[in-house]
């Protein structure tokens, strides 16, 4: 886990997330990392506070629900030509 994903999970709402995993293959030093990925992004969009941005993106805070899915659709079909070009089958 990167500071990049961190930020994303608060983006979308969250208040905790775990990072065993990559501490156990990064380090206990990776925190360190971890906050100031976060930091670097928060004053790049001019955020003083976690607060500030939690939840900014996640689906109960859409003033249309659907745009998440149709995005997601829309990503599907841009990247099929990878997903079958490597699919096993």
């Amino acid at each position: 886990m990167t500071g990049a994903d961190a930020v994303k999970l608060l983006l979308a709402g969250a208040t905790a997330f775990q990072v065993v995993s990559t501490l156990y293959i990064n380090g206990i030093n990776h925190i360190s990392n971890i906050l100031s990925s976060i930091e670097e992004w928060m004053n790049r969009k001019g955020y003083s506070s976690l607060d500030e941005f939690r939840g900014k993106l996640a689906k109960k805070n859409l003033h249309d629900p659907f745009a998440y899915l149709r995005a997601q659709y829309v990503d599907i079909l841009l990247r099929s030509n990878d997903i079958i070009r490597n699919s096993p089958i």
